[in-house]
């Protein structure tokens, strides 16, 4: 094929149905899904890196993954080619071309976590999987 570029990707994702980001045998995970597709895009096999693992069920929102892959058209229309092809519980919000010397892992700066609490005496049953629910009454002191 042609020379190998790397690209960065910011994506999304509904880690409901995932055992987390990180590959394990025999389990549906975000990184095993999205090497999948990338390698079928690329028609040789592709390998993910990611900016920080989740565990299973936890979602992302902005996560930042890298792949080196030969793709002969622009960035964008590897995003577009990368969505059409993934599940909808995941999402691809920007693919560019970076250095070589990019690592996801290694170039993140910051992480942030973002907790959602529902409290009230019923429950929000659409958006169970989102959120905590808190019946209780808080605990302010401890």
């Amino acid at each position: 094929m042609g020379a190998l570029t790397r690209y960065a990707a910011l994506i999304s994702y509904d880690g409901s149905a995932f055992h987390g980001f990180q590959r394990q045998r025999n389990l549906l995970t975000v990184q095993a899904v999205l090497e999948e597709t990338l390698s079928i895009l690329n028609q040789e096999n592709v390998k993910v890196t990611c900016a920080g693992r989740t565990d299973s069920g936890v979602h992302a929102l902005g996560q930042v993954i890298h792949f080196d892959m030969c793709w002969p058209h622009d960035s964008q229309s590897l995003r577009r080619a990368l969505q059409a092809n993934l599940p909808p519980t995941i999402g691809v919000f920007d693919v560019a071309s970076v250095s070589n010397d990019f690592n996801a892992r290694k170039s993140a700066l910051w992480r942030k976590y973002v907790y959602f609490i529902w409290k009230g005496e019923s429950r929000l049953p659409h958006l169970n999987k989102y959120l905590w629910w808190n019946k209780n009454a808080w605990d302010m002191e401890n």
